[in-house]
């Protein structure tokens, strides 16, 4: 493990250009000094990914983490793969565990506040839950917070919560004790609930509420009672979809055009990014003029040459970029920074611009945001909010106006655990950093949700953002 941990913190030091845009070199050698001083002891596996997640969250980069999606599945499998799931799910709300759903067979109606499992207070795990979360930057708690709750979507793949509990507060026996406050009811209650395999919970809620959503069924477009449009896009994980993505978006903008629409809403609290093209398409439907691209962003990289041996235990989706690092960059393509990095002059290269589609709406534009929202979804909200084309409503989103890393990636294996972690290539920063807020983006009109909400199943985003179009009809 001790090999594992040197190697790992070589592949940081060497390649990660975001390492110390949050940490100093000397806060991050204390870390890496504490990490190694609890591999004096032997420790269980579960114990090793737990010290490992905790190191990679506090890099503070919403892109650095070890990737459900590329973990080994025998590595899973001893991790997750037994009787360890809580037949719910829920959000992180005042204080609480409310409950969305219920996969169980007790009367626990959607609403009820979960006040501790097994003993542990909802404060004391999420506590250990945010020390594993990933987020970019200091100002961004929210999105740190949000990643606690426990969904349809996330629970059907790899939700943080079912990964980190279990090892974090492990089970004595297959079943969780539950203290809550019924919403029904509002009298305390002492449930003990059989815990569940992930595939008998996937069952369970499938038979109870439906099929779990797919990517496609996160694009969707209608028109509201009073004539209003509102597009949902929960990701913008392209590559996944069966659709097209830019079809959907004309046949929706056609649409919105024909019916004489002043009013659209596009709700993306969902979506945590993905593809950058959603963000240009996006924009040229909302764009009165011809827009460039983003302007006012300079991109680093940490390294021009890697060193071969430490690359033989990455992969990438691009060849092209394994071999540059192997090659070197072409010393035109890069200059010495200040802040202890290369600037990578590609990232300077102007864009042309870009038109306007015919089926441009020009009614009024409402963006639902969240703190979701990182990645491409953070880019987009920034942009909207810029140029001034919609009225962002909902929460702050995820993100950072400090910049992110991110753009291409190696992931990374280490040989003796077997864990794999990422490491973004390119570091973002805005131009003129003197001025930039360690934040997301600030919605326009905030809408906060109450523990309550879950169990009206009120969306108190969209009710505000809809009252807000019924008064601006009133005047």
């Amino acid at each position: 493990m001790k090999e594992d941990l040197a190697l790992m913190e070589r592949a940081l030091t060497e390649l990660h250009p975001g390492l110390y845009r949050y940490n100093t070199k000397e806060e991050f050698a204390r870390k890496i000094a504490d990490f190694e001083a609890k591999l004096n002891e032997p420790l269980r596996e579960d114990r090793f990914f737990l010290l490992t997640a905790q190191l990679l969250s506090g890099i503070k980069c919403g892109h650095t983490y070890l990737n459900p999606y590329n973990q080994k599945k025998e590595i899973f499998e001893r991790l997750i793969g037994r009787q360890t799931y809580i037949p719910f799910h829920f959000r992180f709300i005042d204080g609480f565990f409310v409950i969305t759903e219920n996969a169980s067979e007790f009367d626990l109606p959607k609403g009820s506040a979960i006040t501790s499992i097994n003993g542990r207070t909802v404060d004391e795990i999420v506590q250990g839950l945010v020390s594993v979360s990933t987020a970019d930057g200091d100002g961004t708690t929210l999105t740190r917070l949000r990643s606690v709750d426990l969904s349809r979507e996330n629970g059907a793949s790899y939700a943080h919560f079912d990964l980190y509990f279990p090892i974090f507060f492990p089970l004595d026996r297959p079943e969780f004790e539950i203290e809550a406050i019924s919403y029904r009811s509002k009298e305390k209650v002492r449930l003990k609930v059989p815990a569940m395999t992930k595939q008998e919970r996937t069952a369970a809620m499938e038979k109870k509420y439906g099929k779990t959503p797919g990517y496609d069924e996160g694009w969707s477009f209608k028109f509201l009672k009073d004539g209003t449009g509102y597009l949902k896009i929960d990701n913008f994980i392209t590559w996944k979809l069966s659709i097209d993505y830019k079809r959907f978006l004309a046949d929706s903008f056609s649409r919105l055009k024909e019916a004489g629409a002043t009013d659209l809403i596009i709700d993306i609290r969902n979506s945590d990014g993905g593809d950058a093209g959603v963000v240009t398409e996006l924009l040229r439907y909302l764009h009165k003029d011809p827009f460039s691209c983003e302007t006012g962003i300079r991109t680093f990289i940490r390294t021009a040459k890697a060193d071969p041996e430490l690359l033989k235990y990455a992969s990438v989706y691009d060849q092209d970029l394994k071999a540059a690092l192997l090659n070197g960059v072409p010393k035109d393509r890069y200059k010495p920074a200040k802040n202890g990095l290369l600037e990578f002059l590609n990232g300077a290269v102007a864009c042309p611009e870009t038109e306007p589609y015919a089926d441009r709406f020009d009614g009024d534009v409402y963006l639902l945001t969240g703190p979701d929202n990182a990645s491409a979804a953070f880019t987009l909200a920034k942009r909207v909010k810029e140029a001034s084309l919609a009225t962002l409503v909902g929460r702050s989103t995820g993100g950072n106006l400090n910049g992110f890393n991110g753009g291409s990636y190696l992931f990374f294996n280490l040989p003796n655990s077997g864990f794999e972690f990422d490491i973004p290539v390119f570091a973002y920063h805005p131009a003129d950093s003197s001025q930039a807020k360690d934040s997301g983006i600030e919605p326009d009109v905030n809408a906060i949700s109450t523990a309550s909400d879950a169990g009206e199943a009120f969306d108190r985003t969209l009710d505000k953002t809809l009252r807000l179009i019924k008064e601006k009809q009133a005047r």
